[in-house]
């Protein structure tokens, strides 16, 4: 499970589940909800904003859900996407359309994390509130197909990177512009 948004409220429900014995792989969405609409009865006063991602199994293999708590209605549904981003909204569109960008089934899973660093690394240099890889590490969990799982707490090194070169020109179309007149005067530059 990892969340963002209000750092009180994350801790606090993230802290309440895992300190539940009976909470398992298994059974963790169902506890979720349990603690969730005890949290935000209709009688709290709490609102929150928290984002994030809860991975439980069913059978044998993950299952992934998304964990939204906007004001006091949390819900936790499962993630139809083929990757999701949860967060500040102007760090969720980049990465969401950066991520779109490559077909993750051609890929070894090491090459779609390397993929996955970059455009993280990249949010983190554009959107102020998302943590930078150098200064706060990222947490990477990776399930593969097989059921496996591979994890690197606390991952800093800086090791991928995206181009992104918008002034780069493929040809010049200049010639099959108009010129305009402005006040008798040509337009120029």
């Amino acid at each position: 499970m990892t969340g963002a948004g209000d750092g009180i409220e994350v801790d606090f429900i993230f802290g309440q589940l895992s300190r539940d014995e009976n909470a398992n792989g298994n059974n963790v969405k169902q506890k979720l909800d349990e603690l969730l609409s005890e949290y935000f009865s209709p009688y709290s006063e709490i609102r929150a904003n928290v984002f994030g991602i809860l991975i439980a199994w069913k059978n044998g293999r993950s299952v992934p859900y998304e964990i939204k708590i906007r004001g006091r209605h949390p819900s936790v549904v499962p993630v139809s996407a083929s990757n999701l981003s949860v967060g500040i909204d102007a760090a969720c569109a980049i990465a969401s359309y950066l991520m779109k960008k490559i077909n993750y089934t051609e890929l070894s899973w090491e090459a779609a994390t390397q993929y996955a660093i970059a455009v993280m690394k990249e949010v983190g240099k554009e959107i102020n509130g998302v943590g930078r890889l150098e200064e706060f590490g990222f947490d990477i969990i990776v399930f593969l197909d097989n059921g496996s799982v591979r994890k690197k707490l606390n991952y800093r090194t800086d090791s991928a990177s995206i181009g992104v070169k918008l002034n780069r020109i493929r040809e010049d179309v200049s010639s099959e512009f108009e010129s305009q007149e402005i006040d008798g005067e040509s337009g120029g530059n």
